[in-house]
């Protein structure tokens, strides 16, 4: 059942079969968000604990380098600066 799935995302069209590169397919993204911040198992190879390494280093400077969401509330200046003085 679940074979019959990933053989139709491996036929899909050119952006969907893509497993890495600037669009990555849905299905991947949830699978792979989890196992790499959880710690490496010490009987893997040097490679694949490198790997894990890597991907959490970009994940870390992410989190860091991501901006907190701007308001949607629009307030309109000109109102503003008619309560001051100034204006």
């Amino acid at each position: 059942d679940s074979t019959a799935n990933g053989i139709t995302l491996y036929w899909a069209p050119r952006p969907f079969n893509l497993r890495s590169g600037y669009m990555r397919r849905a299905q991947d993204v949830p699978l792979t968000g989890q196992w790499y911040k959880e710690h490496c198992p010490s009987n893997y190879p040097v490679k694949v604990r490198v790997s894990y390494q890597k991907l959490l280093k970009v994940w870390v400077l992410n989190q860091l380098h991501h901006r907190p969401p701007k308001t949607l509330n629009k307030r309109n200046l000109m109102n503003i600066f008619s309560t001051t003085k100034f204006f």
